[in-house]
């Protein structure tokens, strides 16, 4: 065996329409300035031998064969923190997944009152802002063409992203190199129809599990480094508990603290805002 060392007003709601299209999700909503580029030297080395390879590829089979028994959606309390060298925040908020496009996000004040809720299909998105009494709704694909963000922001699978999976096949890895730290093994993972590198996966031979993804931007840069530094096994699947985000602009860092997650049936009803009467609405094409 070959071993790769780690180190109530009256309310409408707007339903959204079924989309097979991945999310545009969290941090395209809750950060507008999300572009980067990396100058980092590549946490990789030397590509692994033939023997080596097939290892690590079965290893890779494995680690999604896993995935299959795992619910397609849950729920969780979240912690969101961000610092940058020129302002740092933090709040807490409900978070609601569902494969393979839904998510919401719920901000509340201490009595429990929302003040801030986001919800994306992976097509469209909508925002209501009860401080601003404010409606937004739109176009991820138009919002992202509109603040110069990489397309891939949009058309990647972010329910990998935020739940460490991946939905790769073994025909997707380009390449499989060493980890500079005996970490694991890098996969170069390569988009379904364009054939262009759209991040790399650091899994951990020991855990079968992905320590660390770096997002390539549609120039063939990085926007993104994702580190899953705390898991935890609910019902014999294993979803990231802390899940830190570094790379972004004025030396920014995200870092998410998920608590009381729950595996639970959702449908994409689930996922509809309600829109308070009286509040502004903007359509955003």
């Amino acid at each position: 065996m070959i071993r790769l060392r780690k180190k109530k007003s009256k309310k409408k709601s707007m339903p959204f329409e079924k989309s097979s299209l991945t999310p545009g999700a969290l941090l395209l909503l809750l950060l507008p300035l999300l572009l980067l580029t990396s100058c980092a030297r590549p946490p990789w080395t030397a590509l692994i031998d033939e023997q080596q390879k097939g290892a690590v590829e079965q290893t890779f089979l494995e680690f999604s064969e896993s995935q299959d028994r795992c619910r397609k959606s849950w729920d969780a309390e979240v912690d969101v923190s961000w610092n940058s060298t020129v302002r740092n925040y933090a709040f807490s908020a409900y978070y609601r997944v569902m494969g393979p496009s839904y998510l919401k996000l719920i901000v509340s004040n201490p009595l429990g009152q929302p003040l801030k809720a986001i919800a994306t299909n992976g097509t469209t998105y909508q925002a209501v802002d009860a401080v601003e009494r404010s409606i937004v709704s739109g176009s991820l694909h138009s919002w992202a063409l509109s603040h110069d963000l990489p397309l891939n922001l949009v058309n990647g699978s972010w329910l990998d992203w935020l739940e460490g999976r991946s939905s790769a096949t073994i025909e997707q890895i380009r390449e499989i190199r060493h980890d500079s730290q005996e970490r694991g093994a890098w996969l170069s993972i390569v988009g379904i129809e364009s054939n262009e590198i759209e991040e790399y996966i650091l899994l951990d031979w020991e855990t079968k599990r992905i320590v660390e993804r770096i997002l390539a931007d549609d120039r063939q840069g990085s926007f993104a480094t994702l580190e899953y530094r705390r898991w935890e096994e609910i019902d014999r699947c294993f979803y990231p508990i802390l899940l830190s985000i570094s790379g972004l602009p004025l030396g920014g860092q995200l870092e998410l603290r998920f608590s009381d997650i729950r595996q639970t049936d959702f449908a994409p009803a689930d996922f509809n805002l309600d829109f308070p009467q009286g509040f502004s609405r903007t359509w955003l094409p």
